[in-house]
């Protein structure tokens, strides 16, 4: 019981909304940075996005509404900021 309560403690999930405000700066280098980061904490089993999405929107960029179904789970987030990674190219 030790290690899980220790888990919980040490869970990334409550910190990804400030990896994706610097991921939403476009910086190429800073991007790289933090998908090695973002990788690591996966790895590391610390970030996991199995909780409801924590993340603030502008209301321009708000997922869409889910029509009475579960909340959206921050691996959403996680996974389309990343995937919006692809965009961006290094001049």
């Amino acid at each position: 019981m030790q290690i899980t309560d220790d888990r919980d403690q040490l869970n990334a999930n409550k910190y990804f909304y400030i990896f994706k405000l610097a991921m939403e700066s476009k910086i190429p280098r800073l991007m790289e940075f933090l998908l090695y980061r973002i990788q690591k904490l996966f790895t590391y089993e610390f970030l996991d996005g199995n909780c409801e999405d924590n993340c603030k929107y502008s209301d321009d960029s708000k997922p869409p509404e889910k029509n009475g179904r579960l909340p959206r789970l921050l691996i959403d987030a996680i996974v389309e900021t990343i995937c919006e990674c692809a965009h961006e190219r290094d001049n």
